[in-house]
């Protein structure tokens, strides 16, 4: 399971009712030198697979929900709306 996959999975665990010591484990695995700079606008998603630039926008979101950081909604907006972008540039790109 990718780190992203972790924090999102460990903050539904405690949505859920399993417990404070999920959302206190999720909380110590939010990479902040990573949801800093793209709650900013900054991303570092080159060379990245797809799949981990969708868990981070999950993560990040989970992170939003459960504990009210706006860091956090900033960076969900952000890594969406560079998700976008990236997929009308393959559109028109064809690929």
């Amino acid at each position: 399971m990718s780190p992203t996959q972790c924090r999102r999975n460990l903050f539904l665990a405690y949505q859920r009712g399993a417990g404070d010591r999920y959302k206190d484990l999720a909380a110590q695995y939010l990479d902040e030198e990573y949801f800093g700079p793209l709650s900013e606008g900054r991303s570092d998603f080159a060379g990245r697979h797809a799949y981990s630039h969708i868990n981070a926008l999950s993560s990040a979101m989970q992170a939003y929900l459960t504990l009210g950081g706006e860091k956090h909604l900033r960076a969900a907006k952000n890594r969406f709306r560079s998700s976008r972008r990236a997929k009308l540039c393959h559109r028109r790109l064809g690929t």
